[in-house]
């Protein structure tokens, strides 16, 4: 049996629960733009253009990927709240994103490409401001 209350799915068949994706659509956005991600686990390595929202909703932050910048709905999304942000030392223009395991959902690391260094610094300042992982050492 399966029911939702609120933004959590419960699923007695298993007995967990893991946190729904609410919809991102109306959010407030924080910051926006083009940056390639690393496929899954699964697909090859190849790096795909995305356009990435990072928004605020419901007092959690929530970084969400589209194939195309005007689509309404994303492809994924990384919950930044309480994951690590870094950047990634075997690639000057990367940086990873590691989350958490919380309410049924595993821990996950992916890893992002920006245009630059100075474009992958600008993500990397807002992403660890809203995942509590802000270190004033970055700066």
């Amino acid at each position: 049996m399966r029911f939702q209350k609120g933004f959590l799915t419960f699923d007695s068949s298993f007995f967990h629960f893991s946190e729904s994706i609410p919809d991102l659509s109306f959010a407030a956005v924080i910051r926006e733009g083009f940056l390639r991600k690393r496929g899954g686990i699964n697909a090859d390595k190849a790096l795909k253009k995305r356009f990435f929202r990072l928004v605020h909703y419901s007092g959690k932050y929530y970084f969400g990927y589209y194939a195309r910048k005007y689509d309404r709905k994303e492809l994924g999304v990384i919950i930044i709240s309480g994951a690590t942000c870094s950047p990634y030392s075997k690639k000057p223009k990367y940086f990873q994103i590691k989350t958490v395991a919380k309410m049924g959902m595993p821990a996950r690391t992916y890893l992002i490409k920006a245009e630059s260094i100075k474009h992958r610094d600008t993500w990397l300042e807002i992403l660890k401001k809203h995942s509590g992982s802000f270190n004033s050492k970055f700066l």
